[in-house]
């Protein structure tokens, strides 16, 4: 889609889009009930809340930004810095 964006309407790439966040709330739902650390496991609840918001969003505009706060994933991990990811092109 983001080779070609022409070749799909704006209801099938808000579509794609919303099946994206959907699939990934799934799998980070999962995740979560694997966390033997309750911190941790609410990190990732969080973070799957987000991607569901995401998800809900219909607009043609779509969410404000790739993926929603990392933070509390990154702390509850011990990671020091914060994370950080950008659109494959």
């Amino acid at each position: 889609m983001t080779r070609n964006p022409d070749a799909y309407s704006v209801q099938q790439q808000i579509a794609l889009r919303q099946a994206f966040y959907a699939h990934h709330e799934k799998l980070m739902r999962h995740l979560a009930g694997t966390a033997d650390e309750p911190q941790v496991r609410k990190a990732f609840l969080s973070f799957a809340d987000g991607l569901a918001e995401y998800a809900a969003n219909g607009s043609e505009a779509g969410p404000p930004s790739v993926m929603p706060d990392r933070d509390l994933i990154g702390k509850a991990c011990g990671f020091q810095g914060r994370l950080e990811t950008e659109p494959v092109r």
